[in-house]
């Protein structure tokens, strides 16, 4: 049965120690000296390192702010690849009053700190938490507190969090629990993606050869995975047709255009064709492409449907 212990968030409140250390000092000065007694907390080991399992075949990427990392999808053979994070990201608040005329109130900084634990975090909640594509997070994602040493034991128990909410403070729940579950859990809700994955890419084969261009790479790859991991029992047809280098979108390259040249991701390769059947107006950026002879066909199209439209 697993424990839990609630911590307040260090994006919430600063460690008392670093808070009673700076009284009375400028603000320069207690910047300083408050992320200086934060490197030396974590020298000391008062700052736990944290780790990030990734089941996934796919690179994770999370860049948000002063969290700034890709974690690497599993490769064949590979149960999960893993990163530790060690270091504590800070950045400097101004706390003062709005009206900066009012001299009565006097401006004050502090220093905000983002543990190596709650940086972890933003990859459970934008791959395991928030809902994603039809509404089923990716998942296959596991984050506990501590080093990659827990790796080596098949009956490690790990230290895992959680937020925790109280009107607008937030908390760090920590619970106990035996990693092999956790990560048993994760596989589990990245078999649901993978199977729904899948499944809506049927869909679209068997809409035929209009629908079937939003059949993809990342969408061979989820096929390749659930194969490898028996979780279907032969390749779907679709697997098997080969996605040519000019079905592919020059920007993304993993979504297919449509016919008329427009890509899902927002990329127009065609801009005339895209223009002609009226997904993009003469002032899209990629209007700028088109030749003399080209903006000639323009003139006259917009020509034709100010005619149509009365103007």
């Amino acid at each position: 049965m697993s424990t839990q212990t609630v911590a307040p968030a260090a994006t919430a409140i600063m460690p008392e120690a670093i808070r009673n250390s700076v009284v009375g000092q400028s603000a320069g000065e207690r910047i300083g000296k408050r992320q200086k007694l934060l490197r030396t907390l974590e020298l000391q080991g008062g700052i736990k390192p944290a780790t990030i399992l990734n089941l996934s075949p796919f690179d994770l990427q999370v860049h948000s702010g002063l969290i700034n990392y890709t974690i690497p999808g599993a490769k064949e053979g590979q149960q999960f690849a893993h990163l530790t994070v060690t270091n504590v990201l800070t950045y400097p608040i101004y706390k003062g009053n709005t009206e900066m005329s009012d001299k009565r109130i006097k401006a004050e900084w502090d220093v905000k700190a983002i543990l190596p634990i709650e940086q972890l975090m933003e990859f459970h909640r934008s791959y395991s938490a928030d809902l994603g594509f039809e509404g089923v997070a990716q998942g296959g994602i596991v984050v506990f507190e501590g080093d990659a040493s827990a790796l080596k034991d098949k009956n490690a128990v790990v230290r895992v969090p959680r937020y925790h909410y109280e009107g607008q403070d937030r908390y760090l729940v920590y619970s106990e629990e035996p990693l092999a579950d956790l990560i048993l859990s994760a596989d589990e809700q990245l078999r649901t993606r993978a199977l729904t994955e899948i499944h809506v890419a049927q869909g679209y084969y068997d809409q035929g050869d209009a629908q079937r261009r939003n059949i993809g790479r990342t969408e061979h790859m989820w096929a390749d995975f659930a194969l490898r991991r028996k979780w279907i029992n032969a390749a779907p047809v679709w697997r098997h047709t080969q996605i040519r280098v000019e079905d592919s979108c020059e920007k993304c390259g993993k979504q297919y255009v449509s016919k008329t040249g427009v890509c899902s991701c927002g990329y127009v390769r065609h801009p005339l064709i895209a223009f002609k059947n009226g997904e993009i107006g003469a002032d899209h950026v990629r209007m700028d492409t088109l030749t003399t002879d080209e903006w000639k066909q323009v003139r006259e199209i917009e020509a034709r449907r100010k005619k149509a439209r009365g103007e």
